[in-house]
């Protein structure tokens, strides 16, 4: 119950946060919900992001229990977003 509680009130601390992070935090709550451990591709779907909105999905994916392990290093969280014209 204390588990179902906490994780009803993070979607709450997302709600101000830019859309990135907020979609992201909203299927992060899904997969919580449902029991789903994060998928294979999350680290390139934060990859995508800007580095603040970033901090943001990290923290929430520790705080929920979705990211277990060793701590993802500060260069890698604080990486720049790349470039969507880059790639074309």
């Amino acid at each position: 119950m204390l588990l179902a509680l906490a994780v009803s009130a993070l979607p709450a601390a997302a709600a101000g946060a830019p859309p990135d992070a907020a979609a992201f935090t909203a299927a992060a709550t899904d997969w919580v919900l449902s029991g789903q451990p994060l998928p294979p591709d999350y680290l390139q779907r934060l990859a995508a992001m800007a580095p603040d909105q970033r901090l943001l999905a990290v923290v929430f994916l520790r705080r929920s229990g979705l990211l277990e392990g060793p701590a993802i290093p500060a260069a890698t969280i604080l990486a720049p977003a790349p470039d969507p014209e880059e790639g074309q």
